[in-house]
């Protein structure tokens, strides 16, 4: 009888462990469906028309996009982006004219801000 408990515990400890492996993958993939959404759906796009458009407008939808971007990155909100969201950053909302953040700095706002419009006043 005894053997038998043990042998269900560890059965339950086993099943409890691979729903809660399961759930985390769920809500990964969650997050990248949504991320991705938002991306491909609420920014606006990264080209600029620079035959029908001056310089300032380009630079006001490249600052509106940064911003943009920026609060896609910043998941937690506290105006920091940790090695997390910089991963989160790079798989899912940079478009490919920008670099990857490096996942060794922990880039504030204003910084995310300077560099994303220095890279797509380019585009």
């Amino acid at each position: 009888m005894k053997t038998k408990i043990i042998t269900t515990v560890a059965a339950l400890a086993l099943a409890s462990t691979t729903v809660s492996a399961m759930a985390h993958d769920v809500q990964d993939n969650c997050a990248n469906l949504e991320s991705n959404y938002l991306r491909d759906h609420m920014l606006p796009p990264a080209h600029v028309d620079t035959g029908t458009a001056d310089a300032s407008a380009g630079n006001a939808r490249s600052l509106t996009r940064c911003k943009l971007q920026w609060r896609l990155a910043d998941l937690n909100g506290d105006g920091v982006l940790d090695a997390g969201e910089v991963a989160h950053y790079n798989s899912a909302l940079r478009s490919s004219a920008q670099a990857p953040l490096s996942d060794k700095d922990r880039p504030n706002e204003m910084v995310f801000i300077a560099e994303c419009t220095a890279t797509t006043a380019h585009e």
